[in-house]
């Protein structure tokens, strides 16, 4: 028996190719980037350099695909096209999402190591995607292109992440890209502050940073305020609560001089409930929730001066129900529930709400706003509204299993002593239960830090069963 398997084995050795499929090509590379380089002499110095960057990121991400994860991310969230809006007809993120995909299929075929991480995000995820699709039918003209906008960054990148970062190290340097980047957008909005440059309403100057819009900037920003409070309790170097300091800082004002409402909020909740988990978990939770507050008021009695007057006064119209942009969100929300009652099952289409508001603007006597409201101001009432109720119940569970795998998680690897992966984990938690509080009064499904937040529930999950 012993004679036969070891028979068997040396055919199949010997039946193995010279040359193994991943070797042919390297060598097509080499030979590729030569054809490149000879390419001078018959092609302008920058198409050459085009071909020869281009080539290199599809070679770096078919053998690495986290670095394509990284770009993707960065391409998406960066917001290239605010900056510079002759690239707009280029999709760059859209563009990035499908690259990096197919980069990711051709790579699986080569070296078949695909292998989808189990998670009911999954399903979930694919069923909002068809839900979300099957709801384009209404206006399909309109509504088809916000869908693949949407989808084919938002689902792409949660995949991506969920199944690319698999180790610690690659996870902590996944955060520290995310914080980089969120870093960079603060600081391009304080130099727009400085500069007069943004959203003027009234007096005031609303900073948009990368994005389009204040309200998404800060919504893209206070995800990272809860995380940065728990690497900061756990960090030991000076160096690094110095670092971690700074980037809280920055992304704070980055937060404030966007004057939403909603984000200021939200950065208040947030802050809370980080102080309280990371400051004082071994205290009685009465007593830490008495010093939590008296921290807070203390905090918000000290900047109290710095703040410009502008943002005090716009806070102080946060209970004023008959402030213009307070009273239209009521508005809103009638218009939304009306279209919900109407069409249950598949919504009016994606991108139609604004539509259906302006309608009702017209022809309701009830509706006191007159101007254009491009969603709900309510995430779920607008996904309702937009794409029925089985979508909004799809995007309510991903929002709760991906909770609860954060909170999960971190129970987890503080059992294990991997504190700063914990402390990650707890952070994201308050971050998810934040983001579904600020979008009782807006909307950002299109925030991709949502969606990669979604991905990364699954990494840590996956990270504290690994034994």
């Amino acid at each position: 028996m012993e004679d036969h398997n070891d028979l068997y084995s040396n055919v199949l050795h010997e039946e193995r190719p010279l040359i193994e499929f991943p070797i042919i090509l390297k060598i097509f590379a080499i030979i590729f980037f030569l054809i490149i380089s000879a390419g001078l002499l018959v092609f302008p110095w920058y198409i050459t350099a085009f071909l020869f960057f281009g080539f290199c990121f599809s070679i770096a991400v078919f053998f690495n695909l986290y670095i394509g994860t990284l770009i993707f991310i960065a391409g998406a969230y960066l917001h290239p096209t605010v900056l510079f809006p002759a690239l707009q007809d280029f999709h760059i993120a859209r563009n990035l999402a499908f690259g990096v995909i197919f980069i990711w299929g051709f790579h699986t075929i080569v070296y078949r190591d695909f292998k989808l991480v189990k998670a009911p995000q999954n399903l979930i995820i694919v069923l909002f995607s068809l839900l979300f699709f099957a709801s384009t039918f209404m206006e399909f003209d309109y509504s088809f292109p916000l869908f693949i906008e949407i989808v084919s960054k938002a689902v792409i990148l949660y995949f991506a992440v969920a199944n690319i970062v698999k180790t610690r190290f690659q996870l902590i340097f996944l955060l520290w890209f995310l914080f980089i980047l969120g870093f960079v957008s603060a600081s391009v909005g304080i130099v727009q502050y400085i500069m007069g440059i943004g959203l003027r309403e009234g007096t005031s100057v609303r900073i948009m940073g990368l994005t389009e819009n204040p309200n998404t900037l800060a919504a893209e920003l206070v995800f990272l305020v809860p995380v940065l409070i728990g690497l900061f309790r756990c960090s030991k170097k000076m160096l690094a609560k110095g670092v971690i300091f700074l980037f809280f800082s920055l992304i704070a004002a980055g937060i404030i001089l966007t004057y939403s409402r909603a984000g200021m909020l939200a950065l208040v909740f947030v802050s809370f409930l980080a102080v309280k988990r990371f400051m004082f978990r071994r205290l009685n939770a009465f007593i830490a929730l008495i010093i939590a507050v008296i921290i807070l008021a203390i905090l918000i009695f000290v900047l109290m001066p710095f703040l410009p007057d502008e943002y005090k006064d716009r806070m102080q119209t946060i209970t004023e129900t008959r402030e213009a942009s307070i009273r239209s969100r009521f508005d809103a929300w009638v218009v939304a529930w009306d279209t919900i009652v109407h069409h249950p099952l598949v919504g009016v289409g994606p991108g139609v709400f604004q539509r259906e508001f302006v309608y009702n603007a017209i022809t309701s006597p009830g509706i006191k706003t007159k101007f254009l409201l491009l969603h709900a101001h309510n995430l779920y009432l607008n996904v309702a509204a937009e794409s029925g109720l089985p979508a909004v119940a799809m995007l309510i569970l991903l929002i709760y299993f991906s909770w609860r795998y954060f909170r999960n998680s971190s129970f987890i690897l503080e059992k294990k002593g991997d504190i700063v992966l914990s402390n990650i984990s707890a952070g994201f938690e308050i971050s998810i239960v934040g983001f579904s509080l600020m979008n009782m009064v807006s909307s950002h499904i299109e925030a991709l830090i949502f969606w990669i937040l979604l991905g990364i529930s699954v990494v840590l999950m996956e990270l504290s069963n690994d034994k």
